[in-house]
Formats: structure tokens, C-alpha cells, sequence
């Protein structure tokens, strides 16, 4: 079976499939975002013939995957009701920087699914040592 495999990057061992960019060491989340091809945005667009709510929003949005520079397209990625909040990758990655920092975890893998759906990243924690 193929792997649905839109982009993706790792650091240390090659994956099975062989599909990534390699990193030669630890990477930071903006260079896993860059180097994974994650570095895009995503938009809350109404959906086509929406009405609008009393509040002026609209009742209807998609989501959608805006294009990182002029040579790609944006890509709808479905429909969403109002409420959904998207998260950019950017800020998904934020939250691990922290200890990625201080060193107790790397950034191992990255990468999108599909037309960037399904997005992930992987990291290893590695063991704490304790000084008794």
C-alpha cells in the first residue's frame, strides 16, 4: 500500500518509505516546519451560496490551504462550520519548543497527509537524568 504521503521531513533514521527530506541535525520547529513543507497557512473562506447570521458572519465556511508562493495552487480542504478555530502549524509546533529547547525531546519526523488534511509531528523525550 502506498503511502499517502503530501510532504514530510525526519531527523536519525530513514523512514520505510523513503519519502523525506533528511535533516542533518536536531531541528528547531521552524526548520522542521520549512524542511517538512509545512510552512503554509490556513484561511476560514464562507462557503460558496452561504447565508449570512444575524451577526454578519457566515453560516457556512471551508477550509482552506493557502499557497506557500506563486508556483502553487490553494487548495480547499472541505467544509467547516463557523465555530471551528484553526490552528496554524506554526502554532501546533510552538507549544514543544520549550523542551525541545532545554533538551529533553528532539524533533524526530513532520509532515502532511493527503493535501495537508492531516498534519503531524513526532518527537522524542528523551530520559531525564536525575542528580541524587
Amino acid at each position: 500500500m502506498p503511502p499517502n504521503i503530501n510532504s514530510m521531513a525526519y531527523y536519525g533514521e530513514t523512514p520505510w518509505h523513503g519519502l523525506s527530506v533528511p535533516l542533518s541535525a536536531p531541528p528547531d520547529s521552524a526548520t522542521m516546519i520549512k524542511a517538512a513543507g509545512l510552512d503554509w497557512k490556513v484561511e476560514m473562506p464562507p462557503a460558496p451560496g452561504t447565508r449570512l447570521a444575524p451577526d454578519g458572519r457566515p453560516l457556512k465556511c471551508q477550509i482552506l490551504r493557502k499557497a506557500r508562493d506563486n508556483r502553487e495552487r490553494d487548495i480547499m480542504l472541505g467544509p467547516i462550520s463557523r465555530q471551528y478555530v484553526p490552528l496554524q502549524n506554526q502554532e501546533a509546533f510552538r507549544f514543544f519548543d520549550a523542551i525541545v529547547g532545554e533538551g529533553a525531546a528532539i524533533y524526530e519526523t513532520a509532515g502532511a497527509l493527503g493535501d495537508g488534511e492531516r498534519v503531524w509531528v513526532l518527537a522524542n523525550i528523551r530520559p531525564v537524568t536525575r542528580v541524587r
